[in-house]
Formats: C-alpha cells, structure tokens, sequence
C-alpha cells in the first residue's frame, strides 16, 4: 500500500510540474505572438509616415 501511495504522489508531482511546463511553453509563445504584432504594428506606423511623407513632404514623428 505504501509504494502505491509513493508512486502515487510521483506521478501527480510530475504532471503538475508537466502542467507548468505547458504554461510556461504557452505563456512564452503569447509573449512572441504579441511582439510579432508589436512589430507589425511598428512597420504598419513606419509605412504611414512613409506615406505621409511621399504625399506632403517630411514629417517630424
């Protein structure tokens, strides 16, 4: 009885630690997806002012 509780208490240890694993995974690729859309985000400004100035000479940004 006593090794089933030890194996017991192993297996829910490494799944907890395999959930946190998991989340860590998803929390980094969030922080990536939402630095890509920073950086789209960035270009997309930077083709405005682009825009802006091929339209109606230099701008101050």
């Amino acid at each position: 009885m006593g090794i089933y509780i030890n194996n017991k208490i192993i297996v829910e240890k490494k799944e907890k630690e395999q959930i946190k694993n998991e989340n860590a995974e998803l929390l980094f690729k969030q922080a990536v997806n939402e630095m890509e859309i920073e950086g789209l985000k960035n270009e997309n400004a930077n083709m405005l002012v682009m825009i802006a100035e091929t339209i109606g000479g230099t701008t101050n940004v």
